[in-house]
Parts: structure tokens; C-alpha cells; sequence
């Protein structure tokens, strides 16, 4: 059951970021409660993303206790969902189709049931379960007490040296969880065995000669050097994500075009609605950071360039971790890296175009929700357009994704 362990690390970790967002939030509306807002101060970068952070804290304040309770119980259903379905991996094997696995799971249900229920596994299963919650919520609850005392502490006009401090300790409080949690999850893992040399170029030439017009790029070394078959390596590739770094920061090219042109956008001021309790102070604040990279064009600019300058490197990152799984040898990992650096181009390049893509719908979608929001003086129905739209996104690329799957 050990590999359980190892898994259940890997499934679980969104459960356990949505239950230390929520616990961030909940003691937000107890311990930022008397935070005072201030007078916002005009200037530079810094100046502007301060003020931004100090209205998000204030806003965060006021989140709902009911609404940060219903996400932690959430959070907890997909902890147990995360260790469900580790459990049923072990039995059923790794998924080669994600519908075809969620089929098998019911299918299974009863035997899983069993494995469940069973007196050796029952203590580990509240251990995992329990374990992963609650240090989740002590991650969460120290850093927003942690902010509230810097904040508090600061005044009216907390500078943005001091948000820098309040990142890096929360970031150090989330990484002390993760060596209590992801590491002794990731000790249970079992660790893969590579081939040799020899077997390695014994695999190499089969491949080969199975598949001659993949000579020249890096699958047959891929192949060649670790123990999966050709549809494993497809699978581990997948399970990496070979442009999900890449992805990342295309993603947030997109969102720094947005924020930079948007404000140029003849579209209705929302800023008001900000007085309408919890949903009007999250909507107003949504659009108030779009303000922070039109007061900083040429900057905001500047970080685009370098994200679609190094995101080739994200993409070629996914290879490294791959090889390094595997313990590939140093000349064999430079043979793969230059192999692959075409395909990282060409990922940079069509990424860029989707990008820009993503940020003319972004902006047509704010304009209308601000439309909206100002015509029907609803903060609310502004606020559903987005998350509409938002959720209609994941469900085309979830039903895409499961297309490419079949």
C-alpha cells in the first residue's frame, strides 16, 4: 500500500490548496476584520501594486464565514477523492484514459469498498486524510496571522517592502508544510529502475526499427534509456505536463495584456460597485489591478517579452524531470535537450499567438461583464458572466482534452 501513499501525495494537492485558501480566508474575516483602508497613494509601481494588496486584504475580510466553511468542507471531500482513487490506481493500475479509469472505478467500487474498510488500511486512511487537512489549515491560518500582524502593525499605508515580506514567509510557512506532508508522501514512491547501457542501446535499435521516421527526434532516446513502453512514455509525458510550465506563463502574458490594455478599453468604470459588500468589493478590486499595469506600460511590456523569451525553457524543464527520473546520463540528457529544442520553439510560438488570442476574448468578456454590472447596478451579475464564462472555458477544455484521450 505504500505506492498509495506516494499517489494519494500527488491527487491530493488540490484538496489541500483549496483548504488552505479557505482557512487563509476565514481567519481573514476575524483577523483583518479592523484593518484600515487608508488613503491610497499615486506613484510608481510599487506604490500602485501596495495600495491593490491592501484592498485585496480588506476585501478578503469581509468573505463570507459561511462561504470559507462550505470550501473547506469541499477542500475535505477531495482529500477523501484524492485517496479514493490512489487507492483504486494500485488496484486497477495507472490510467491510460481518464473516462475509461473513472468507469473502472465504478465498476470496482465494491472491492475498493473493501480495501477501504478494512481494518490494516483504516488507520492509515484517517492518517492521510486527517494529516493532509489539518496541516493545510495550519499552513493557511499561520500566514494570514502572520499578515494581519504585519499589516496591523503598518497602519494605513503598508509599503510594498513589507507585502514582500508577508509572500516570502507565507511562501516559507507553505514550503514547511510541504516537508511534513509531500515529502513523506514522495518517500513511499517507488523509485524506477533504468536499464543499463547496453539495454538501453538494445532498446534504442528496436525502436528504431519499429519506427524509422523518429530517428531524428528525441523519442527513441527517451525510449532507449528508460523502462517505459511507447505508450507509458506518452502517459508519463502527459502526466507531467510537457507545456504545462510553458502554459503558465503564456498564461499570464495574457493576463499582463489584458491589464495593460484594457484600461484603454471605452468601457463602464466599475470602481463604485466596490461599496457593495463582499461580491462588490471582489469585483471592484478584480478590475482595480488592471490599473497597475496601465500606469506601468513599458514595464508591464517589458515582463511580457521575457515571459515568451524564456517560456521555451519551460517547456524543455518538463525533459529534465523526466530525465532525471530516470538517472539519463549527462551526454544523453544534452542529446534530448538540443533534440527537442525545435519542438520548444515551435510550443513558444503557437503559445504566443494563443495568448494574445486569450487576451482579446479576456477583454471582450470584461467589457461586457462591466457593462453589465453597470447598467443592472449589480455587482453580482457582473461577477456571473465572469465566472460563467470561466467555467465554460474548463469544460471545453476538459471535453478536448478527453477527445485527444479516446
Amino acid at each position: 500500500m505504500m505506492p498509495v501513499v506516494a499517489r494519494f501525495g500527488e491527487l491530493s494537492s488540490a484538496g489541500r490548496t483549496l483548504a488552505r485558501w479557505s482557512a487563509r480566508a476565514l481567519a481573514a474575516s476575524f483577523l483583518l476584520a479592523g484593518l484600515p483602508s487608508g488613503a491610497r497613494t499615486a506613484g510608481n509601481l510599487f506604490d500602485s501594486l501596495a495600495n491593490e494588496l491592501r484592498d485585496a486584504a480588506i476585501c478578503a475580510s469581509r468573505t463570507p464565514r459561511w462561504l470559507s466553511i462550505a470550501a473547506l468542507l469541499v477542500a475535505f471531500r477531495l482529500i477523501v477523492g484524492a485517496l479514493w482513487s490512489a487507492v483504486g490506481q494500485q488496484l486497477l493500475g495507472s490510467p491510460k484514459n481518464t473516462l475509461d479509469f473513472h468507469r473502472l472505478l465504478r465498476t470496482n467500487r465494491m472491492v475498493i469498498h473493501a480495501i477501504w474498510r478494512a481494518p490494516d488500511f483504516r488507520w492509515l486512511r484517517r492518517g492521510l486524510i486527517w494529516g493532509a487537512f489539518i496541516f493545510a489549515i495550519l499552513s493557511g491560518l499561520a500566514s494570514t496571522a502572520f499578515t494581519a500582524w504585519i499589516l496591523m502593525a503598518a497602519g494605513t499605508s503598508p509599503s510594498l517592502l513589507l507585502w514582500v515580506l508577508i509572500v516570502v514567509v507565507s511562501f516559507a510557512i507553505s514550503k514547511g508544510e510541504s516537508l511534513v506532508t509531500e515529502r513523506l508522501y514522495a518517500r513511499h514512491a517507488l523509485k524506477p529502475v533504468p536499464p543499463t547501457r547496453q539495454e538501453a542501446i538494445a532498446r534504442l535499435a528496436g525502436y528504431l526499427d519499429d519506427h524509422p521516421g523518429e530517428a531524428r527526434t528525441a523519442s527513441p532516446v527517451l525510449y532507449a534509456y528508460s523502462a517505459l513502453e511507447r505508450d507509458e512514455l506518452g502517459q508519463r509525458f502527459a502526466e507531467l505536463g510537457v507545456t504545462s510550465a510553458a502554459a503558465r506563463a503564456h498564461r499570464i502574458v495574457s493576463v499582463v495584456l489584458v491589464a495593460a490594455l484594457y484600461p484603454y478599453v471605452p468601457a463602464a468604470n466599475v470602481e463604485h460597485l466596490g461599496q457593495r459588500g463582499f461580491v462588490g468589493c471582489l469585483y471592484s478590486d478584480f478590475y482595480g489591478f488592471f490599473t497597475v499595469a496601465a500606469e506601468n506600460l513599458p514595464l508591464a511590456a517589458a515582463l511580457a517579452v521575457a515571459l515568451v523569451v524564456v517560456s521555451p525553457l519551460a517547456v524543455l524543464w518538463a525533459y529534465v524531470k523526466f530525465m532525471k527520473e530516470w538517472r539519463f546520463p549527462i551526454d544523453v540528457q544534452l542529446v534530448v535537450l538540443r533534440r527537442e529544442s525545435g519542438f520548444a520553439l515551435r510550443m513558444a510560438g503557437y503559445m504566443t499567438v494563443l495568448a494574445v488570442a486569450s487576451a482579446l476574448v479576456g477583454m471582450l468578456l470584461l467589457w461586457v461583464s462591466a457593462e453589465l454590472a453597470t447598467r443592472l447596478d449589480s455587482p453580482a451579475a457582473g461577477l456571473t458572466v465572469v465566472v460563467l464564462a470561466t467555467l465554460a472555458g474548463i469544460a471545453l477544455y476538459r471535453r478536448l482534452t478527453r477527445a485527444s484521450e479516446r
